[in-house]
């Protein structure tokens, strides 16, 4: 993509987020062609945006490794509620997030997975999706890529018990209004949470700095669940934590 088609891509993406409202689509001839573009185009989003990062929800597409920025606006403590408007996907995903407990600087050494995993505090979390776009499912992909991957917001929870020594087992519980809607142990696409924050650190340590506090999400244990106005949701992270979201049925933000 040139320079030009970037700008107003980034533009157009910003101006809608500033002003709580939604594109139809992106400028005519704009649309990024690669993955690579996707995310050159999304750096460029959050370069500009005047929005201080938060953190990075993560994801492979194409083998490649991917991402969406959170924006620290947009970070959450469970219990939340938030106004139905605020996000009218209202898209829901129970996830463990990764907290880094101390700044890892740019560098262009090799990191070892034991040094990156003891900087890193796992936290049970749930990521609400959500988009610049008027029509998220009828997006193309990679232009919702340059859309901070359709991040919401994070939802961050605590645990009440000492943390599972093992994810890739935990039996993760995901309930609406307080019925169930799933259950299951090893759901995570990667079994092992911890996977794409390594690959995710290896990937962008040479030309980016971590600060302590930033979250790393990394995908979904209970699949993309799309909730209404009203509704609550509560999922149980092997009985060790629960984290709990309301879509809150009044206007305004």
């Amino acid at each position: 993509m040139s320079p030009d088609a970037i700008a107003r891509v980034a533009a157009a993406i910003n101006d809608a987020d500033r002003a709580g409202g939604h594109l139809d689509r992106l400028p005519d001839g704009c649309s990024p062609a690669t993955v690579a573009e996707a995310l050159a185009v999304q750096e460029y989003v959050v370069a500009n945006s005047g929005q201080t990062v938060a953190g990075w929800k993560l994801a492979r597409m194409d083998d490649t490794v991917c991402w969406g920025t959170i924006y620290a606006r947009d970070l959450l403590d469970a219990p939340a509620r938030v106004p139905a408007a605020r996000f009218p996907v209202m898209g829901v995903e129970a996830e463990i997030a990764y907290r880094f407990r101390t700044d890892l600087p740019r560098g262009d050494e090799p990191l070892s997975e034991d040094r990156v995993a003891a900087l890193l505090e796992p936290v049970p979390a749930f990521e609400i999706v959500d988009s610049r776009f008027s029509d998220y499912k009828g997006t193309p992909v990679l232009d919702r890529m340059c859309d901070r991957m359709s991040n919401g917001a994070l939802v961050v929870g605590r645990w009440q018990a000492p943390v599972p020594e093992d994810f890739a087992e935990m039996v993760v519980r995901l309930d609406r209004d307080g019925k169930p809607l799933f259950e299951g142990a090893g759901s995570h696409v990667r079994k092992d949470p911890l996977i794409p924050a390594l690959e995710f650190i290896a990937d962008q340590h040479a030309h980016r700095d971590f600060r302590a506090g930033q979250f790393l999400t990394t995908g979904t244990f209970t699949g993309l669940i799309f909730g209404h106005a009203g509704e609550s949701y509560a999922a149980d992270f092997g009985g060790r934590a629960e984290v709990t979201l309301e879509f809150e049925a009044k206007t305004g933000i």
